[in-house]
């Protein structure tokens, strides 16, 4: 979803974010040279995509109008906190992108 709301912005179609940012550990250049055997990849990071992840990582509408409430001090937007917390995790499934 992301890559392709990517694509979407490059090409004029959608206008969510500037950017993608992935981290990692390693190079992906280099992810071809870092293959383990099953054993050693299970202690690997939260973010390896190889190996399952199964920790529910998704933010609560709490959650997410606490970070509203800090946009909203550094830029008094007069939004309705609550409600738009509550919007983004329906819509987002608990996994707002904010950019």
């Amino acid at each position: 979803m992301l890559r392709n709301k990517y694509l979407k912005q490059i090409e004029g179609e959608d206008t969510t974010f500037h950017s993608v940012i992935l981290a990692g550990v390693h190079d992906i250049k280099n992810i071809k040279m870092k293959i383990r055997n099953k054993k050693e990849s299970e202690y690997n990071s939260p973010w390896n995509i190889a190996i399952d992840f199964d920790i529910d990582m998704s933010f609560s509408a709490n959650e997410i109008s606490t970070m509203l409430t800090d946009y909203e001090k550094d830029y008094h937007t007069g939004m309705d906190i609550g409600f738009i917390a509550e919007n983004l995790r329906l819509y987002t499934s608990g996994y707002p992108y904010l950019v």
